[in-house]
């Protein structure tokens, strides 16, 4: 259950990083849906190949962040949790495939660069949570 924005919430670092890792571990669960979706349709995406290792890949990410927070720690956006359903029900995983590559690689990409005193690959930053 998401928890209400308030100062004390965004003042808290630890509270701030819990909440920034729990909202990626719903982007994950989401890319995982939506990939498999993906793979089980006969959509043609002609944004590259979509292989399987995707999958894998998103599962053991989302796998890890499972294991470094628990449940109760840290709040999600709502706003996030609109959209990612939104897009799942519209049935268009090719859309969800597109806003990865649009939107949450670089946010993942942005987030990795504020929390490390220089630049590194968002794969860095996953890697860090295990």
């Amino acid at each position: 259950m998401a928890k209400p924005y308030t100062t004390k919430n965004l003042d808290d670092r630890a509270l701030a990083i819990q909440s920034l890792f729990k909202n990626l571990s719903y982007i994950e669960a989401f890319e995982v849906s939506a990939r498999s979706t993906a793979l089980l349709s006969d959509e043609d995406f002609n944004i590259g190949p979509l292989p399987a290792r995707y999958v894998a890949e998103d599962s053991g990410h989302l796998k890890t962040f499972a294991e470094s927070f628990p449940e109760n720690q840290g709040w999600v956006s709502e706003d996030l949790l609109y959209s990612l359903r939104t897009v799942m029900r519209s049935g268009r995983p090719a859309m969800a495939e597109l806003a990865h590559l649009l939107v949450v690689e670089p946010a993942v990409q942005a987030i990795a660069e504020t929390l490390a005193s220089k630049p590194v690959p968002h794969q860095s930053l996953l890697k860090k949570t295990g």
